[in-house]
């Protein structure tokens, strides 16, 4: 990895987490999550200011069609992997779900936005991904900054506030998330605003899970749920009890290898 990429992972990093860890620690107001979500935005800009010499870390926009194309791609791809296909895999009945949720406004709030997209995809996105692609290949650079931009997260496990899944579904989640972000930034040529997006309905799925589920109960039920109980028993195993976020982490990388098959591992990248 190059000075630039080192100066960018490191002072992203070492910006966000003082703010994370007072949270954990100091139980400061968890706001001050706010302020080490910009990490990665500054880490780009001062990384690009000392290496290039110049502010212009990034894209916002590339031109109108580009940047709808990527958007559209991230917030359905993103629905589709983290809400669509759990919801479901979770119901005996389809037609039962409040699919309207998916048109409310009611599901956004404070972090849809300042909760990380504004703040890290021009950084995760609009700087370190066209430069770990040009160095590494859109797959590589897939791993590598889906595993750099989950631990980056860690501190944050030790936040009360802070709500998410055990680490090892939350890796995945990342990484299938990861791969959707990517690939729609690179349909957009480098522009981050598709990634900002995207990263903002994957910040309100368990809001948009919630308003799916308003007037039907999860079940395990259904075919997807008797042909796995099937299998497992069979295995000896004995049956399985949902678990909701292990069906979301496996939607979520089911949707991303199929992108990265799809594009034959480009991710919509020119080279």
């Amino acid at each position: 990895m190059n000075r630039p990429l080192l100066l960018f992972f490191g002072i992203a990093y070492l910006w966000a987490w003082p703010f994370v860890l007072a949270v954990a620690f100091w139980k400061v107001p968890i706001e001050w999550f706010i302020p080490a979500s910009f990490g990665p935005t500054i880490a780009a800009v001062a990384a690009h200011r000392l290496t290039a010499g110049n502010y212009r870390a990034f894209h916002w926009y590339s031109n109108w069609r580009r940047v709808a194309a990527g958007a559209a791609a991230a917030i359905v791809f993103t629905l589709l992997a983290f809400v669509v296909l759990p919801g479901l895999l979770l119901t005996e009945d389809p037609r039962k779900l409040n699919w309207s949720i998916l048109l409310s406004l009611n599901v956004y709030n404070y972090s849809t936005l300042l909760g990380g997209p504004l703040g890290e995809e021009p950084g995760w996105r609009g700087y370190a991904l066209p430069r770990l692609q040009e160095r590494f290949g859109p797959v590589r650079a897939w791993l590598i900054l889906g595993a750099l931009w989950t631990t980056w997260h860690l501190p944050a496990f030790w936040c009360a506030e802070w709500h998410a899944p055990p680490f090892g579904i939350y890796l995945p989640l990342m990484m299938s998330l990861c791969a959707i972000l990517n690939f729609s930034t690179n349909l957009a040529r480098d522009a981050v605003i598709p990634a900002i997006l995207g990263h903002a309905a994957f910040n309100t799925v368990s809001q948009y899970l919630a308003g799916l589920f308003a007037n039907t109960p999860m079940s395990n039920s259904n075919v997807f749920w008797t042909a796995v109980n099937a299998v497992v028993t069979a295995m000896g195993i004995g049956s399985l009890s949902i678990s909701v976020n292990l069906v979301v982490a496996g939607c979520g990388l089911t949707v991303a290898l199929l992108i990265l098959a799809a594009t034959k591992g480009r991710l919509a990248r020119l080279m």
